[in-house]
């Protein structure tokens, strides 16, 4: 009996062996296929994520050929750096039309760039009435200048106006 025992014993192990080794096998092969399929939907969403990328740089490319003649003319509207020193001559002509008082002086400045223009700012200190100074504003608006202004501080029949020229 005891070798009977034995035998049986030894014969389940047998079969169990032979199912267990197949069944390892088969996890083992789905984990791989699992892990390879997942490598793999990666890859694909990498090029997805690239082709998007590569339609925009073609979209962004073809839009800067479109601007770039705008920045040809932007170029020719902003005076260069040294044409600002007309500036202050400018100003003081068109407040000399509208009988206005006149100070000028300049401010800190911020160099051109190739995609952005320069600026210098400035401080006019005027006194006059006040339907005069605002026409001096409006005449400063239309000068040949690209003029921000950042400030206007009234004081009585006096103004003082802090902006920036923008030059390239």
């Amino acid at each position: 009996m005891g070798n009977f025992k034995q035998g049986l014993i030894k014969q389940l192990l047998k079969v169990l062996l032979a199912l267990l080794i197949p069944v390892g096998g088969l996890i083992f092969l789905g984990r791989d296929i699992n892990n390879r399929a997942e490598a793999i939907r990666k890859q694909r969403q990498e090029l997805v994520n690239r082709s998007e990328e590569l339609s925009l740089f073609a979209k962004l490319q073809s839009q800067s050929n479109e601007a770039e003649p705008y920045f040809n003319i932007l170029g020719n509207v902003l005076p260069i750096r040294d044409r600002l020193f007309d500036f202050p001559k400018e100003m003081e002509r068109l407040a000399s039309q509208e009988g206005i008082g006149f100070g000028f002086s300049f401010g800190n400045e911020s160099p051109s760039g190739p995609d952005t223009a320069g600026r210098v700012g400035f401080t006019i200190t005027t006194g006059g009435s006040l339907v005069k100074i605002f026409r001096f504003i409006k005449a400063m608006e239309d000068s040949r200048f690209l003029i921000g202004f950042k400030s206007f501080d009234f004081v009585g029949s006096s103004l003082s106006i802090g902006g920036e020229v923008l030059f390239h």
